[in-house]
């Protein structure tokens, strides 16, 4: 989940456009979700990360605390972890 203007966001662009090709060798879909309504495409396509889709939600929507947020789910749509905030090399 990211937001344009966040500045975590900014900052996290190098890890996540290094996830996009591991994500895509593992078999796993990368999609993208963004809060930004007056700007329905996806920020992290703009900075050149690459994902399968992105989906636009409202705020009121979506729960979560702050972006970025990285989210792992199952296909069924169960969450299995998820970070929020810049990850570091620990948390990568």
């Amino acid at each position: 989940v990211t937001r344009k203007g966040c500045h975590l966001c900014q900052v996290s662009v190098p890890f996540y456009r290094s996830l996009s090709p591991i994500a895509k060798e593992a078999g796993t879909r990368l999609v993208g979700v963004t809060t930004d309504e007056a700007d329905p495409t996806n920020y992290l396509e703009q900075v050149g990360v690459h994902v399968d889709g992105f989906v636009p939600v409202t705020k009121t929507k979506l729960k979560v605390s702050g972006t970025p947020t990285l989210i792992l789910m199952r296909r069924n749509g169960v969450v299995v972890r998820s970070w929020v905030g810049k990850l570091d090399e620990r948390r990568k």
